[in-house]
């Protein structure tokens, strides 16, 4: 701005005089329009610029492109909220008022409800004294009469409408105003059980069977006292005399005056988790997928889950080579008319099967099948992270969408300009128990909860790791209630150590290292334990979507004392946690390692995805969801085939006794598919059962013995 005045001060001081009046104007205000004169002179003065007024003067500017946009919205949408609140009586205010259809110019000054304005905001929106304004254009496009001060708003129409607007934003983000239509955005209350049904709540927490939920919750927290007094002591003191080796202290002295303070500042190390030999597999005889899928559903009979979708058809089947190659088609991310090309099926039998069998319900039926044999293999529990607990990882997985859906949202790291969703996952030793199409917009750990109580599989985790997208403020306590560990991976344990909480008096640890900085509010979660159970028993009778209620109690905006007492009671469990994530190096070393295997299963995921474009093609969510299926149903499939290979070489190695090729067999993941042929010439008609598994496992046996002499 200044070197435009500077070039203004340079044209008037050259004989500016001379120019002819009319253009002299016409040159100034090219180089320095003349709306800009006086914010420019304030500038120079040492005034400050009120951007604020600016933007409600666009806003002014802008009013027949917002109003036509936004009021439409408005008149439509119906607000739920205190009815005695400020905003609520402008809400109906203008409702009224835009029903008579009255232009809020011809509203008398006194009639206008402005106990939602804040005092330093109504001076923008007020009209000045002795000026006049220009009245609102009415549904009719016909605008009014200027009028006088004396008979104006004492708000300009514009202002006040489009402040409204934006307050009901912020009402609504804080949970003070609710659309009781919408699923997002109404009441935490109505998305919960009725008053009616929780009239028998003891019924109902009986029935679910989760000690967790049924607790005295005075008794509770008294335990839970107890334990985290003594666990931060024991952490501490193992410190202190230098048990923990992965504590790493630094000191620095810091002057206040005449006083010199030391201060510690601790780190923690972590080792890095190895697992298993990408070379074990080398020399096995590879297969194509065909003939892999065929040995599958010799196995498991997968393909028996796909019934006809109509259900006066549901004695009609279709033949197992043509659902594999549709699974196949789908997986790969091809397509039936792509696939059509490249296999021996025709495009109208492969669109048919497509329509009438590859229902999502019939893709989970089929891949709880094969989840559930491969747990049903003796090698399945040789994969055991945790000694008598079975720990599952979950981590969602980003995939560019051909096509925009309602759940297509843009991640510029992950999609540059185009759109994608995310794949949410849960995998239990090497498997992917179950998987969920989410939006890239949404935070993760809004869907653990959802993710693992709706897993239809038998393999039922005890224990859940995920990376920091999977924590917020209420999953250790709704994960507790439904006897889940949650044990997630600290990146930054130093900052999450800041708030450590505690039920006893803080002035007990002020010799501590590791010290609590708040007292959790007991009085509080006692208060509220009645709503807290009613949380607890709404997520786990499904009475409305759990990741839309978690969704609710994880917001910051949102106040209400119900959430404020349920982060309280989730902040022991974090606590708990934190500290023996501190103190205890083994199980930062089996959360990795939980974690590793999701990441391992990615990269097959990823690798199915890429045979073709790695995109989702699908016009609709839905659509998606079933192609999502479809991969996750091959990675599946590839990873029971290696299990099967290594359940047949660990029986083998216990005939033998051989000890030591049993505990590096133990080690050895089934995610491998280096010796899976992906592309070529699908032939499904001819796959058969091929595959000499007797072979596979003496070219393994040779493997391990190379890799032991090593």
């Amino acid at each position: 701005m200044l070197p435009k005045v500077s070039k203004l001060l340079r044209f008037m001081g050259n004989d500016a005089e001379r120019i002819e009046h009319t253009s002299f104007w016409k040159t100034a205000h090219n180089i320095l329009p003349k709306g800009q004169y006086i914010p420019v002179a304030d500038y120079i003065a040492g005034q400050a610029f009120d951007s604020e007024a600016a933007k409600w003067e666009f806003y002014v500017n802008n009013a027949r492109r917002v109003k036509s946009n936004l009021r439409m919205l408005f008149k439509s949408i119906e607000f739920h909220g205190n009815k005695k609140d400020g905003l609520m009586e402008a809400i109906f205010f203008l409702k009224k008022t835009f029903s008579r259809g009255i232009p809020l110019s011809r509203v008398a000054p006194d009639q206008f409800p402005d106990k939602f304005i804040p005092r330093n905001i109504k001076k923008y929106l007020e009209i000045p004294k002795q000026a006049s304004t220009k009245a609102e254009t009415t549904e009719e496009n016909q605008v009014t009469e200027t009028q006088n001060s004396m008979t104006a708003a004492p708000y300009h129409p514009d202002k006040y409408e489009f402040y409204l607007y934006q307050s009901i934003v912020r009402a609504i983000d804080r949970g003070y105003i609710f659309c009781n239509e919408s699923t997002k955005y109404k009441s935490l209350s109505a998305d919960l059980l009725s008053d009616k049904v929780w009239q028998n709540k003891d019924e109902l927490i009986q029935k679910l069977g989760y000690p967790n939920i049924a607790i005295n919750v005075e008794q509770k927290l008294n335990t839970l006292e107890n334990e985290l007094h003594a666990k931060i002591l024991e952490v501490n003191k193992r410190i202190t005399n230098k048990e923990n080796s992965h504590i790493k202290i630094k000191e620095s002295k810091k002057s206040e005056g005449d006083k010199n303070e030391t201060q510690k500042h601790w780190h923690l190390t972590t080792p890095t988790v190895d697992e298993t030999d990408d070379n074990f597999f080398k020399g096995v005889l590879t297969i194509n997928i065909g003939e892999l899928l065929y040995l599958i559903n010799t196995q498991t009979g997968f393909c028996d889950a796909f019934d006809h979708v109509k259900p006066r058809y549901s004695k009609q089947k279709t033949s197992y080579e043509e659902i594999i190659a549709c699974i196949v088609a789908n997986g790969f991310s091809f397509g039936t008319y792509l696939m059509s090309q490249s296999c021996d099926i025709s495009y109208s039998t492969l669109s048919n099967i497509e329509k009438n069998f590859l229902s999502l319900e019939n893709l989970r039926e089929a891949n709880d099948i094969i989840s559930n044999k491969i747990a049903s293999l003796k090698v399945f529990s040789s994969w055991n992270i945790l000694a008598g607990m079975l720990l599952a990882g979950i981590d969602g997985q980003k995939f560019e969408t051909r096509l925009e859906t309602i759940l297509s949202r843009h991640s510029p790291k992950y999609f540059g300009l185009k759109k994608g969703v995310v794949a949410f996952s849960m995998v239990l030793n090497h498997v992917p128990v179950n998987c969920k199409i989410i939006g890239a917009n949404e935070h993760e750990s809004h869907y653990a909860y959802d993710i693992i109580y709706n897993n239809t599989s038998d393999i039922e985790p005890d224990a859940i790791s995920g990376d920091m997208h999977s924590v917020n403020k209420v999953n250790f306590a709704i994960l507790d209630s439904i006897s889940k560990v949650f044990m997630p991976n600290f990146t930054d344990p130093e900052e999450q150590a800041k708030s450590l909480r505690s039920l006893k008096p803080l002035s007990l640890y002020e010799d501590c290292l590791i010290s609590p900085t708040k007292l959790v509010n007991k009085k509080l979660i006692i208060e509220e334990w009645d709503n807290i159970q009613r949380i607890f028993v709404s997520l786990a009778t499904q009475e409305s979507t759990q990741a839309t209620i978690v969704r609710k109690l994880s917001s910051h905006k949102r106040y209400s004392r119900v959430k404020t007492a349920l982060w309280e009671y989730d902040s022991i469990f974090r606590s708990l946690h934190l500290l023996e994530f501190i103190d205890d190096p083994i199980l930062r070393s089996q959360i990795r390692k939980a974690l590793n295997r999701v990441e391992a299963y990615h990269q097959l995921r990823k690798a199915v995805a890429k045979v073709h474009s790695g995109k989702f093609r699908g016009m609709t969510i839905l659509e998606n969801e079933i192609w999502n299926q479809c991969s996750r149903l091959l990675a599946n499939s590839i990873i029971l085939y290696n299990a099967i290979i290594l359940d047949k070489l660990l029986a083998e190695l216990n005939l033998q006794g051989d000890k030591k090729g049993i505990d590096y067999l133990n080690s050895v993941s089934p995610v491998r598919w280096k010796h899976i042929n992906f592309i070529g010439k699908y032939e499904f008609m001819q796959a058969k059962e091929s595959i000499k598994m007797e072979e596979v496992v003496a070219q393994l046996q040779d493997n391990l013995k190379t890799i032991l002499k090593a």
